[in-house]
C-alpha cells in the first residue's frame, strides 16, 4: 500500500463499512452486543481490507518467537504543549464530572457556593502520582452519566 493510494474509493468503503457495521450494532442491538459495536465495527472492517487485499502478514511471517527487550526503540521525546494541553481538557472534564455527578447523584446543579473547591481539588488530585489513588469522581461521574 503506498502513500497515493490513501483517499481512494477503496480507502473509504472500507472506513464507511466501519462506521455503518458500528452505527447498525449500536443502534439495532442491545446489551453486551450493542456495547461492543466499536469492536465488532473494527472487524467488519479489516476482514472487508483482508478481502480487498491491503492487509499483507508479511512482517508477522519474518518475526521471530522469542525477541530481547528493547528499552524505548523510538527514543523519548517531552512535549511540553502536549502537557498544557491533555492538562486544559483534563480540567475541563473535571468540572463537568462534578457537574455530572451532582445533577445525577443529588437532582441539582453544583454551585461555586456549595463546591468551592471541589474541581480545583480534583484536577490537583488527578495530577499527583497514581499512588494516591484519590480520583475516583470521574469514574463514578461517568457511571451516573451512562445510568442517567
Amino acid at each position: 500500500m503506498t502513500a497515493e493510494s490513501f483517499g481512494s474509493l477503496k480507502h473509504w468503503s472500507v472506513a464507511l463499512n466501519v462506521i455503518i457495521v458500528v452505527l447498525l450494532v449500536k443502534f439495532r442491538t442491545s446489551g453486551a452486543l450493542s456495547n461492543t459495536a466499536i469492536l465488532i465495527g473494527l472487524m467488519a472492517g479489516y476482514a472487508l481490507a483482508y478481502m480487498l487485499g491491503m492487509v499483507s502478514f508479511g512482517g508477522v511471517a519474518k518475526a521471530s518467537m522469542i525477541t530481547s527487550l528493547q528499552v524505548m526503540p523510538y527514543g523519548f521525546e517531552f512535549n511540553l504543549g502536549a502537557v498544557i494541553l491533555i492538562s486544559i481538557v483534563s480540567a475541563a472534564e473535571t468540572v463537568d464530572d462534578a457537574s455530572a455527578t451532582t445533577k445525577a447523584g443529588a437532582g441539582r446543579t453544583a454551585t461555586d457556593k456549595k463546591f468551592p473547591a471541589q474541581p480545583m481539588r480534583m484536577v490537583w488530585e488527578q495530577r499527583l502520582p497514581g499512588f494516591l489513588v484519590t480520583c475516583q469522581t470521574p469514574l463514578l461521574a461517568r457511571i451516573l452519566k451512562l445510568l442517567a
